[in-house]
């Protein structure tokens, strides 16, 4: 107050319309003074003024993160400052999509509701940070041979968003021959808006084995003579790519023949061991680093080989008929050959049959070892002149006393004939004593001397070990004079 005098003291108060929930404006504060003496004055109330402003409401929106083509997550706000029991409805918005790159965002709160004119409304933003998607790539794992080509490689893409299309690339260290063992399988993509995810690959894993193969066993010969040589032949094939090596073994009858190292797939073995009779022959083939072990088991008769007993031939080689007369000597040729390895034991000759009178049989070699090989024999036939083709020419004449005496013999028995009276004894006796006479007469005067025109036939067996043959030759011996 102004204006009190003689110490005039009054009293003061001041009076508004305006309330707490008073909205923002302007409101008179009337005054009002009280007090002794107050009548003695003319009081003139100068009202004041009371300028209601805006109160301050912070809105802040909370931080928020999702990743690459989710949806935006819910946004939360709070507010702060509101009095008098004012509520407001607080919503947020963001520019981010689904499709929005990585990166962050605003989150922009709003307010609304009853007497928010009366406030200062203070936007706190928040940020949405949007961070990679997770592509998940995997690739799918195989398994082949080895000498095969690789699989096309497959897998899966998962994570994409918002319509993004991946193409998946695969990687892989192997090649046809790589040997067995794995191979891993790098997975990878590729696509736009790639750079919008971190990619998390599984790795796929190629397994390569040991391939098969065909394995088939040759002879050279399925019938052969003890200690002939029998081939072998085994062809060891892959059923992919590549050339097995390795070792092949060979059994006879289950029974273990030798091994040999694979050339070029190729294993050749020979023998001259095989004992007599029915051999069947497999094959083992070991496999190696690339390819499987195989077994060529016995095909019916294809692998099997009969062994015979040990024997030998025997022809003539030279002309098997010789012609002459006694005294003469021929020879014939023989040849000899073991029909296995060897002859059963050493060759002996031996000589039968009617040969020409007294001759002498001689062979060279006389006998032929075990190991002796084809050999050529030499059968030589020594015919010996016989007297009566070469007669004394006095022969005749010394022996005419004798030949007379003899002729005189039948007529004695034909006389003592009469005396018996016997018919027909005496016929007889006389018959034979007349044939007797003129042959002993012939023979001693060398009337009708020489040979008839004749074929004498010679067998040679050979003998080697009990096992015998036999050839047979002929030595004609011609009419000779007389």
């Amino acid at each position: 107050s102004n204006g009190a005098v003689n110490n005039d003291i009054f009293t003061l108060t001041e009076s508004t319309t305006a309330t707490a929930s008073s909205p923002v404006g302007t409101y008179p504060i009337v005054p009002v003074a009280t007090g002794a003496n107050l009548g003695d004055y003319k009081v003139v109330y100068v009202d004041g003024t009371l300028d209601i402003t805006q109160a301050t409401l912070t809105v802040t929106a909370d931080n928020a993160n999702r990743a690459y083509g989710a949806a935006n997550p819910t946004f939360l706000a709070t507010s702060n400052g509101a009095v008098n029991g004012d509520t407001f409805t607080l919503t947020e918005n963001t520019t981010a999509t689904n499709a929005s790159p990585v990166g962050t965002y605003a989150i922009v709160p709003v307010a609304t509701g009853t007497n928010l004119s009366d406030y200062n409304v203070v936007y706190v933003h928040g940020v949405l940070t949007v961070g990679d998607g997770t592509l998940t790539v995997t690739a799918n794992s195989f398994t082949r041979l080895y000498g095969d080509p690789n699989p096309t490689f497959t897998g899966t893409i998962t994570g994409a968003q918002d319509g993004d299309i991946f193409t998946e690339i695969f990687s892989n260290s192997a090649n046809i021959l790589s040997q067995p063992g794995q191979y891993p399988i790098i997975a990878a993509a590729s696509g736009t808006n790639i750079a919008d995810y971190s990619l998390s690959v599984q790795n796929g894993m190629l397994t390569i084995t040991k391939a098969p193969v065909i394995t088939t066993t040759t002879l050279n010969t399925n019938l052969i003579a003890s200690g002939l040589g029998v081939t072998m032949t085994t062809n060891v094939t892959s059923t992919t790519s590549g050339t097995p090596t390795g070792t092949v073994n060979f059994f006879d009858n289950g029974n273990p023949l030798g091994t040999v190292t694979l050339l070029d797939g190729v294993a050749t073995f020979s023998t001259t061991t095989l004992p007599v009779g029915t051999n069947v022959i497999s094959t083992i083939y070991s496999g190696d680093i690339d390819f499987a072990p195989s077994t060529a088991s016995a095909a019916s008769g294809t692998t099997t080989v009969t062994v015979t007993p040990l024997d030998f031939s025997i022809q003539v080689t030279s002309a098997p008929t010789i012609n002459g007369v006694y005294g003469d000597t021929g020879q014939y040729t023989l040849h000899l050959a073991p029909t296995g390895g060897s002859y059963p034991g050493d060759v002996q000759f031996t000589i039968s049959g009617n040969g020409p009178i007294a001759s002498t049989y001689t062979f060279s070699p006389a006998t032929i070892s075990k190991n002796g090989g084809p050999t050529d024999v030499i059968l030589t036939v020594k015919t010996i002149k016989l007297a009566s083709l070469d007669p004394h020419k006095d022969l005749p004449s010394k022996l005419s006393h004798v030949a007379f005496g003899l002729f005189l013999l039948p007529l004695l028995t034909l006389r003592y004939s009469r005396r018996s009276g016997k018919k027909l004894t005496r016929m007889l006796s006389h018959l034979a004593l007349v044939l007797l006479s003129l042959g002993a007469i012939s023979s001693l005067t060398g009337c009708g001397a020489g040979y008839f025109d004749h074929v004498y036939p010679i067998t040679v067996t050979a003998t080697s070990n009990g096992v015998q043959h036999t050839v047979s030759v002929d030595f004609h011996i011609e009419k000779s004079p007389q």
